[in-house]
C-alpha cells in the first residue's frame, strides 16, 4: 500500500469511526501494533480530524489446555506511548520455539 492509499484509508476509517454512534473504539490487529500507531501517528498531524477513542488492541493466541486454538484480545491504555506499546510487545513470548516476539523476523 502506498503513503497516498495509507492516508486515505485512515481518512475513511476516522470518517466512519467519527459518524458512528459507538462511543469508543478499539483497534485489534493480530500481534501487532502497526495499525493503531499509523493512525496515532495520522492524528499526531490532524489533531482535530478524529472525534471519539480509540484504544489500542491485540489479539493473541495462548497456550490452552484444550484440543482447539484458543485465542484473547488485549485491549490497553490509549494514554500510553508508542514505546510502551513497543515494550509490551517486546515481552509477549512464544514458548513453542522460546523466543520473545521482538525476536521474530
Amino acid at each position: 500500500m502506498s503513503a497516498e492509499e495509507k492516508t486515505e484509508e485512515i481518512k475513511l476509517f476516522i470518517d466512519t469511526v467519527n459518524k458512528s454512534d459507538v462511543a469508543v473504539f478499539c483497534l485489534m490487529d493480530y500481534w501487532t501494533f502497526d495499525w493503531y500507531l499509523e493512525l496515532q501517528e495520522y492524528v499526531a498531524i490532524n489533531t482535530d480530524e478524529l472525534k471519539k477513542t480509540v484504544f489500542p488492541g491485540m489479539e493473541l493466541r495462548i497456550e490452552s489446555p484444550t484440543d482447539y486454538r484458543l485465542n484473547i484480545h488485549v485491549i490497553l491504555s490509549d494514554k500510553l506511548s508508542k514505546q510502551e506499546l513497543i515494550d509490551f510487545k517486546s515481552e509477549l513470548n512464544i514458548r513453542s520455539i522460546d523466543k520473545k516476539l521482538s525476536m521474530m523476523p
